[in-house]
């Protein structure tokens, strides 16, 4: 009984959408909930795991109607970093009816013309982390960079696997390269599933070896 990535999740009342991502607890290396994505362009919701019943090949059952699927939380990368496009101040001047404007006139009026010399506060950098690592969401999708233990990038995440009653991950696939396929990783060489991606406990060379 598994739980792969991008099978169709259906729910009590019909189809849902297809499973995108797993979220992981950083401290225990569990899959606590699913990102189910309703359609080509719909909303991603967060569901946990345990509303998995039944597992089948190409889908999984979850315990939910669609109004309860559409109550629960968005999954968005945009709450965890700031936005690259037009972003004119720190998250922490966003928030108590200040705008980013506000920010922007009061630090030009305390440097002058310092303020005009380019970087911040004009072009504040997006993409900026605003929550901390251990606060961040550990995902894992298709695309989920792998490093081996010196920190090489090994490929990218082509398929994973989750067990919905013991919440581990029971199989990992990696892409290696356009022209080189997919490989099955050794569960036993993972070290860590972190917010930057998976690292492994061995090298790129021993993985591949693994993996063959």
């Amino acid at each position: 009984m598994n739980v792969l990535l991008g099978v169709k999740a259906i729910g009590t009342s019909g189809p849902l959408g297809h499973v995108q991502r797993f979220i992981f607890n950083a401290r225990s290396q569990r899959v606590g909930h699913l990102v189910v994505k309703s359609g080509l362009l719909g909303h991603e919701r967060i569901v946990p795991i345990t509303c998995v019943t039944r597992t089948e090949p190409s889908e999984i059952h979850l315990d939910m109607d669609e109004r309860t699927f559409e109550a629960m939380d968005d999954y968005t990368e945009e709450a965890y970093r700031a936005p690259d496009n037009d972003y004119i101040a720190p998250p922490s001047e966003q928030t108590g009816g200040r705008t980013g404007t506000d920010y922007q006139d009061d630090v030009l009026q305390a440097l002058g013309d310092q303020a005009m010399s380019g970087g911040k506060p004009f072009g504040f950098p997006g993409g900026e982390q605003i929550v901390r690592d251990d606060e961040q969401l550990v995902v894992v999708a298709k695309g989920t960079p792998v490093f081996d233990v010196d920190g090489e990038k090994v490929g990218e995440v082509s398929d994973a696997g989750a067990d919905p009653q013991s919440e581990a991950l029971i199989q990992l696939a990696v892409h290696k390269g356009l022209l080189s396929g997919d490989a099955e990783v050794p569960l036993n060489l993972i070290e860590e599933i972190g917010v930057r991606g998976i690292r492994l406990s061995a090298t790129k060379d021993e993985v591949l070896r693994e993996a063959a």
